[in-house]
């Protein structure tokens, strides 16, 4: 990890020797930019031992701030993903000496701020970027215990969870208002996401 550190940390020490430009947006945004991106992913499951049923759907939304004449943008973050489970043979919570099969149907809302940082590479339709998220998530859960001789159970829970994560992205605008993003890292939500982008 302290490998890593040093080599990110040398990376930007570098970029002036190679002519890059560490104070201004790239040349695809610029001060004052209102940029949204709208895609879907592929992440790690919120809840252990659950599988994808709806992938997850992400939406954000990043003005272009200049903090201290450093390219940055602040933003807005959400997203949604469905998982599920199901299990032929558990004990029943009631009755531990029988068993019955069980239907877990998981729904994840996340909603959180973005703080990202532009490098200016020197390539006009290209817009490439570091974020940090911080928010919440809700995972709430339905479920069904059918046991094997007659009988439902059922209800329902939810529960509030951090969201939190890094990335690393990248925006290519084909014509001056829209092209296509690709972000990787973790935000608990993806582990990397890709779609549309938009441009105001």
């Amino acid at each position: 990890m302290r490998k890593c550190l040093w080599w990110i940390l040398f990376c930007f020490a570098g970029m002036p020797v190679f002519g890059i430009d560490l104070t201004e947006y790239p040349g695809a945004i610029n001060k004052g930019a209102i940029l949204f991106n709208i895609g879907a992913g592929y992440g790690t499951s919120i809840n252990t031992g659950t599988k994808t049923r709806v992938p997850p759907v992400i939406a954000s939304a990043d003005y272009a701030l200049s903090i201290g004449g450093l390219p940055f943008s602040l933003g807005l973050i959400l997203g949604f993903s469905g998982e599920y489970t199901k299990d032929p043979g558990i004990p029943l919570p009631e009755s531990p000496d029988k068993t019955g099969s069980s239907d877990f149907s998981y729904y994840v809302f996340g909603a959180g701020g973005r703080f990202s940082y532009h490098f200016n590479w020197g390539v006009n339709k290209l817009d490439t970027y570091a974020t940090i998220t911080a928010g919440f998530l809700l995972n709430s859960w339905n479920y069904t215990i059918e046991a094997l001789d007659g009988g439902n159970t059922t209800g329902s829970y939810s529960e509030f969870l951090p969201l939190w994560g890094v990335n690393i992205g990248g925006r290519y605008f084909f014509v001056p208002h829209f092209g296509l993003f690709l972000d990787l890292g973790y935000t608990r939500l993806t582990v990397i996401s890709l779609g549309m982008a938009f441009k105001f």
